[in-house]
């Protein structure tokens, strides 16, 4: 007598939450959702994914003529998720699939430093100099609150500022061999310290952020940094105010103005198709930063959330879907000392320590095992995402989700199990 079992590809992500199952095909791209209502398909769905390795389940008869579970095989024959296959071997042998071996559930729970290479996990550092209020826009922006996205507000006695020399120091004899990039901010720093700066982290990419009422002209074509090889320069302009002096950057000389990447804070949808008729036509490098205030439109609000289309039509692999089980990428790996000392992985969370009273390892180990860590902060940890059947396939929580309270920047209702912008995305 044959056999009957049914089977998920290996490449093939689920995920189960309240009886619904995702199932997202690293091959193709295909997302599909499947709710189970009836008794024997809630059954047949626990069963088959209890075993997370090798996803396979033997079927009796009874299973074989449910309506629900016949469905559910449709659509995962349809879409190459999976299939029945019949077999007079009981259990059925397939190719072994291994599961993924993750080192961040090593670093998790090993407490035996010797055996961790925590410095590898240094990815960016983001180091603020200047004034006192560490400051990348002018005081008028900094009332609304941007501030908090792209940099903290911190007031500080004149005798709290730490100069660049302690963070050099701070560096200096430790070895970072993960380390790509290096954040540089504030609107009083000197081409020295720049220039000292890049030297010291020669094998990384130095980015120098600015507002752009307090960038320079003359020191960002100066011929000693247009001659940095890892240097870039960042302006950030809030387009409501300060549209006017992109002009006065756009003169700049081709070699200079290739090193820029103009960072535009907006509040209005409208901003966008204007900005690309002014940027497309320079030929200029430019990112949106959306900012939300009271005075925002539901319509720019609408744009920063996730749609269907968003989160379903990516072209993700097995293992990047499977590490957003346990790594928030777009934290880990990030450290930013402020101008006390003070160090955090993330500004919406309390520091970790300080560049004069701790070692980079000591920070590292922190940002490790600190609990509520944001490099490990994902979606299955936090309200109401934790809940959602897509929580592994939307991009992890960024720091403007933390800044605003707001978890599910998405149009998605987990309660109803549906898209809200079902009409837009079909």
């Amino acid at each position: 007598m044959l056999n009957s079992f049914f089977y998920l590809e290996p490449y093939v992500h689920s995920d189960l939450i309240d009886n619904q199952i995702l199932l997202h095909n690293t091959i193709n791209s295909i997302t599909s959702t499947f709710l189970f209502k009836g008794i024997k398909g809630v059954e047949f769905i626990s069963r088959l994914l209890k075993d997370d390795v090798n996803r396979i389940t033997l079927l009796d008869e009874n299973e074989l003529i449910d309506d629900e579970i016949t469905a559910f095989i449709v659509l995962c024959r349809d879409y190459f998720h999976g299939d029945l296959i019949e077999s007079h071997y009981r259990p059925l042998i397939l190719p072994f699939a291994p599961k993924l071996n993750f080192d961040v559930n090593n670093i998790n729970n090993d407490k035996t430093w010797q055996t961790l290479n925590l410095r590898y996990s240094l990815k960016e550092v983001f180091i603020y100099y200047g004034d006192s209020s560490t400051n990348i826009t002018d005081s008028a922006f900094n009332t609304s609150g941007s501030k908090q996205i792209n940099a903290p507000i911190i007031n500080l006695n004149e005798a709290q500022y730490e100069s660049s020399n302690l963070v050099l120091r701070f560096f200096r004899g430790e070895a970072f061999p993960g380390l790509r990039k290096v954040q540089l901010y504030g609107n009083e720093i000197s081409l020295k310290k720049i220039k000292d700066t890049c030297d010291f982290f020669k094998d990384c990419f130095v980015h120098y952020n600015a507002y752009i009422s307090d960038a320079v002209i003359e020191l960002l074509d100066n011929k000693t940094l247009t001659y940095t090889e890892n240097l870039k320069f960042i302006l950030w302009v809030d387009f409501k105010t300060e549209r006017k002096l992109l002009f006065d950057f756009f003169s700049m000389n081709e070699d200079s103005i290739s090193r820029i990447v103009f960072k535009i804070i907006i509040r209005d949808v409208n901003d966008i198709s204007d900005l690309e008729q002014i940027f497309i036509t320079q030929g200029i490098t430019y990112e949106l930063i959306p900012f939300i205030d009271n005075s925002t439109s539901n319509a720019l609000f609408e744009v920063i959330k996730s749609n269907k289309a968003d989160v379903e039509n990516q072209s993700l692999t097995h293992r990047e879907i499977a590490s957003r089980l346990f790594i928030n990428h777009l934290s880990f790996g990030k450290l930013f000392i402020l101008p006390n000392g003070d160090v955090h992985a993330n500004l919406n969370m309390p520091h970790i320590g300080n560049i004069k009273s701790n070692k980079l390892i000591e920070i590292l180990r922190n940002a490790h095992t600190i609990e509520d860590s944001s490099w490990y902060l994902t979606r299955a940890k936090v309200e109401p995402c934790k809940n959602c059947v897509y929580r592994y396939l939307c991009q992890p929580i960024s720091s403007y989700e933390l800044y605003f309270g707001i978890m599910n920047l998405c149009n998605y209702d987990p309660v109803k199990k549906t898209w809200q912008d079902n009409d837009k995305t079909e």
